[in-house]
């Protein structure tokens, strides 16, 4: 049987548009729900993963959950939100993430700013701003409010663009050793068995990567690999 023109085109007319999924990650579950509510009360949004860490994130869209924008507390144990942000920039570039910040503070955003987030807003943000900055993040557009202006205002950034700096280009490294080194020169100075844990390798494996990676950069220690980093814009204070 075949099905007529007028049918099809009346099947495409009433079809809904799919919703663009967004994954939230954040420690408290209660704000965890409340985000949830104020997402999907946005038009066209809806939340397809919800965790409390950043590993539980990376977990989740290596074994292939795929959301559109990411909302991610900077402030989780563990795998917190910078180390999410690096590693999103790295292995999930088509995920678009928006910073969740527990309050106003310049170098929290300039952080974030650097790892390429597409915007900051606080915990208490309300549904208005986080209506306008859904839209925004899934546009490509970089999400503007007064967390973000305070640092265009009266300091040497004239634009968001160039707050997200990113990585410096032409490094010596591989994308593995970069991310051996936002591991190990993580502000918290990790434990060795905590970086390699998070890394999915063994502590022999990574003896053999630091060695390779010491050798590359020139430097002797964990200290000079810290100087290094933070100079190369791979992780930031």
């Amino acid at each position: 049987m075949k099905t007529s023109i007028r049918t099809v085109l009346k099947e495409s007319i009433t079809k809904k548009p799919t919703a663009i999924p967004v994954a939230i990650a954040h420690h408290c579950e209660a704000m965890r729900l409340g985000l949830t509510q104020m997402v999907e009360q946005v038009p066209g949004y809806k939340v397809v993963l919800r965790v409390g860490d950043g590993a539980e994130l990376m977990a989740a869209l290596r074994a292939g959950t795929a959301p559109r924008i990411a909302l991610v507390d900077l402030h989780m144990k563990g795998v917190d939100g910078y180390l999410v942000l690096a590693w999103l920039h790295d292995h999930c570039p088509d995920v678009l993430p928006l910073a969740l910040g527990d309050v106003l503070d310049d170098a929290a955003t300039e952080r974030a700013m650097n790892l390429c987030a597409c915007g900051m807003v606080l915990h208490d943000v309300q549904g208005t701003e986080l209506a306008d900055a859904l839209p925004n993040v899934n546009n490509g557009r970089f999400h503007r409010n007064a967390v973000v202006d305070r640092l265009l205002t009266g300091k040497r950034y004239r634009q968001p663009a160039d707050l997200r700096r990113g990585p410096a280009p032409d490094l010596p490294l591989t994308k593995r050793e970069l991310e051996f080194v936002r591991w190990w020169c993580h502000p918290e100075a990790l434990p060795e068995r905590i970086v390699a844990k998070h890394l999915g390798i063994a502590i022999n494996t990574l003896h053999t990567t630091r060695k390779r990676v010491y050798r590359k950069l020139h430097v002797c220690n964990r200290a000079q690999a810290i100087r290094w980093a933070l100079k190369q814009r791979v992780v930031f204070l």
